[in-house]
């Protein structure tokens, strides 16, 4: 395993979910340009990845071990730099303003957590009277379609495009945090994950991200967050 040496090929293995890449990306960058990695990651994010990372580094779906001189999960970059590094590193794209507030009320269905963390889209309505539409992948909120995305490329493109992101916890999050797009963060009562800690707004990996914590009830919740 990779432990931080110099001059040579370093196969990363995104290894975790989407959200998790997009966090740790970010240390491509941090390491500079003595190191060459190949990026092994899902193809969703890959043209998003070719905008971001250095032309000398590789970006693919699969990899063969035996071309690199070490092997590092994704995720343990932090730990060879013992730092969290500066959490902007994609830019914003150009385009027309589509709106000033996105939304996403849900995550994986398959995460273990999602009961918890993914919220009633029904609160969200009162966010249209604030020229508020959808984000939610292929999905449909109030009558409203979400745009129409292929890729996280595509994400990000219409996340430029707005002033303020609410979401629950789920992968725009960490896309919008990377882009340092102002984003409110909705935690759920119980099991909130560990990179968002357990008590306060502020985050540690995100400098734009505002984290809002259910003390109570999704309602009271949602009351605050029209209130600010």
């Amino acid at each position: 395993e990779w432990k931080g040496e110099q001059n040579c090929h370093v196969m990363i293995v995104a290894e975790q979910g989407i959200g998790d890449a997009i966090q740790f990306l970010r240390y491509v960058n941090y390491f500079g340009g003595n190191v060459t990695f190949g990026i092994q990651a899902g193809d969703t994010l890959h043209r998003l990845l070719r905008d971001v990372v250095p032309p000398q580094h590789t970006v693919a779906e699969y990899l063969n071990w035996r071309d690199y001189d070490y092997f590092i999960p994704l995720c343990s970059l932090a730990a060879v730099a013992r730092c969290i590094a500066p959490s902007v590193y994609i830019p914003r794209y150009e385009g027309e303003k589509l709106a000033r507030i996105g939304f996403v009320w849900k995550g994986n269905p398959d995460h273990g957590n999602d009961s918890n963390r993914s919220v009633p889209v029904g609160f969200f309505k009162r966010f249209l009277k604030y020229d508020a539409i959808p984000l939610q992948w292929r999905d449909t909120a109030f009558g409203i379609k979400s745009p129409v995305v292929g890729d996280f490329k595509d994400t990000a493109q219409i996340l430029s495009r707005i002033d303020l992101l609410i979401s629950v916890d789920t992968s725009i999050v960490h896309l919008a945090g990377s882009m340092g797009i102002p984003t409110w963060c909705i935690m759920p009562k119980f099991d909130s994950d560990w990179r968002w800690g357990t008590s306060g707004e502020k985050s540690v990996w995100y400098d734009s991200v505002r984290i809002i914590r259910n003390s109570g009830d999704w309602l009271t919740v949602f009351d605050g967050i029209e209130n600010d």
